[in-house]
């Protein structure tokens, strides 16, 4: 039987040509081999080959945050780990005061380690008027992380200070949205 070059066979046969490239020769294991199932993209650097993989494969690349943060909690990453690539990833920025409130380091690991709720609209308004979300850091946060300077070590005697750290640090994150906000509008006007 003979096929012309549109029959829906060869738009098959071509998909499937096309897919093989990207996946892996055998099929599901049970046991480890040395396989690279990245093999497609092996030219490329490994974060770069998992993204890029998860997008044609349409697959997640990495562990959710909460799902990074229950490896912490059970020692399967150490944070010293964590520290050690913050540290690589901000080189000398990583001492840089931010808004008074402590180093770029201290406040990048507070959100490696903690993270930070995602809240928008109506919730973030109900959140801000109705909890203490401005006037205290949150429980989860370790005191040392919370701490702006040496003076703040012991927030009991002077609970002041926390709620001006608190205010220091979401000013500055209220600029550095609009300063972003700035930067991408100058970006569009020029493009």
């Amino acid at each position: 039987m003979h096929h012309d070059e549109t029959s829906p066979e060869d738009v098959l046969t071509g998909v499937i040509d096309r897919l093989a490239h990207l996946l892996p020769a055998q099929g599901p294991i049970s046991i480890f081999i040395h396989h690279n199932t990245l093999h497609a993209f092996e030219d490329l650097p490994f974060e770069d080959a998992v993204e890029r993989a998860a997008d044609e494969l349409g697959c997640e690349p990495f562990l959710s945050e909460s799902r990074y943060r229950d490896k912490l909690a059970s020692g399967r990453i150490a944070i010293g780990d964590v520290e050690a690539l913050l540290q690589e990833q901000l080189g000398t920025r990583g001492a840089d005061d931010v808004a008074g409130v402590g180093s770029r380091f201290d406040l990048w690991r507070a959100v490696v380690l903690h993270g930070i709720p995602e809240a928008a609209g109506r919730e973030l308004g109900w959140i801000l008027e109705e909890t203490d979300a401005l006037q205290r850091f949150r429980n989860d946060v370790p005191a040392h992380a919370r701490s702006a300077a040496t003076a703040m070590r012991d927030l009991d005697d002077r609970p002041g200070e926390e709620w001006r750290a608190v205010h220091r640090l979401w000013n500055a994150c209220l600029q550095a949205v609009c300063e972003a906000a700035e930067r991408t509008a100058a970006t569009t006007r020029r493009g």
